[in-house]
């Protein structure tokens, strides 16, 4: 057996997942690896990336490391509920309890169907993995973490929920993958603009507020489009860097978007993230509860914005960005870059292991 399977989850056309397999492929490139990007639902494409779909436990046998790459995969509430719902949906499983099965089997249970396979699993969420579980689950998940080589979750609060649940397990403390990904950097003063975009917390709600915003700080709204491309794969792939370049060039971001806030503060943008305190941690994946994690994790809670019971946002966000200055990013970035680099090297390290170890 040789080489790595890396399994991203299935990417919906959604560029913050984008940055997450984006950030994979460029750091096994660097590393001079033999590795196999992998998905086990969805397309075999997405933007520049390319995939193998593999639909069983014993499509893995031919690798030595498996390593599950960042976002929820290994969490039971992501696998009993959108995994098991796109499972009915598009892959014939007769409910949803045979979709959670297969969801446990491969994400799980690879460790039972190939033994000789080394697991590690890096950059994870587990918010809502210990609430609500049927015993044979909990079991499973305990099993898991007992046998993975290395589980580095990305939040301290998920590494909280390991910690209770496998106490001797190999836990690690680790970061999102998207803040591998390196981005560019503008040095533009007169930028002119500020970038907002609302696909969760504020999905359906009234945005009018942003021309207050817009004259309340002289600058020119711009709106990016996130979280669904509708462009051809290259296009899209395109798109992504445009926005990159786009986000580096703003005076701001405000977003109530987790990934989309990540990604302005890799790019060293201030970004006001909206959040709703009221949503708990087994939400869903995509609920609130992630986003003060990562803003508090990276040391700029102060950027972090309550709308609940907020009537006034474009006040309450002009407000915020009068409170920290791009330098006050500068020196938070500056210190989570150590740990970004602990991560780093725990990653490299771990892959590096030989199999007798």
């Amino acid at each position: 057996m040789s080489g790595i399977a890396v399994v991203s989850a299935a990417n919906i056309k959604n560029y913050g997942m984008y940055s997450v397999d984006l950030s994979g492929d460029v750091f096994f490139r660097k590393l001079n690896r033999s590795f196999t990007p992998v998905v086990t639902q969805g397309f075999s494409r997405a933007g520049k990336l390319r995939f193998q779909v593999f639909r069983r436990p014993q499509d893995f046998a031919a690798f030595d490391k498996v390593i599950f790459w960042g976002d929820f995969l290994n969490n039971p509430m992501w696998g009993c509920q959108e995994y098991a719902k796109r499972e009915a949906r598009h892959y014939r499983a007769a409910n949803l309890q045979e979709g959670m099965e297969r969801w446990r089997e491969l994400y799980l249970g690879l460790k039972r169907h190939c033994p000789a396979t080394r697991i590690l699993a890096v950059g994870g969420c587990f918010l809502g993995a210990n609430e609500n579980l049927e015993p044979s689950f909990r079991q499973a998940l305990e099993e898991f973490l007992d046998s993975a080589e290395l589980v580095a979750p990305r939040d301290e609060r998920s590494l909280e929920i390991l910690r209770a649940l496998a106490p001797g397990a190999k836990l690690a403390e680790g970061i999102d993958c998207a803040w591998l990904l390196a981005v560019p950097r503008r040095k533009e003063r007169n930028r002119g603009y500020f970038i907002y975009f609302f696909g969760r917390t504020l999905q359906s709600a009234d945005i009018s507020w942003i021309e207050e915003l817009s004259r309340r700080t002289g600058l020119r709204a711009v709106t990016l489009n996130w979280l669904d491309w509708d462009q051809s794969h290259f296009k899209a792939h395109w798109y992504f860097k445009w926005m990159q370049w786009r986000i580096a060039g703003a005076e701001f971001v405000v977003t109530d978007t987790y990934h989309l806030a990540l990604n302005s503060l890799n790019a060293h943008r201030r970004v006001v993230c909206l959040y709703d305190s009221g949503q708990r941690e087994n939400e869903g994946s995509c609920g609130d509860a992630k986003k003060p994690l990562l803003l508090r994790q990276v040391g700029l809670p102060q950027l972090l914005l309550d709308v609940n019971g907020e009537n006034f946002l474009a006040a309450a966000v002009y407000d915020r960005l009068q409170t920290i200055a791009d330098d006050h990013v500068e020196k938070a970035l500056a210190v989570f870059a150590g740990r970004r680099e602990k991560f780093r090297r725990l990653v490299e390290t771990a892959l590096a292991k030989p199999a007798c170890s």
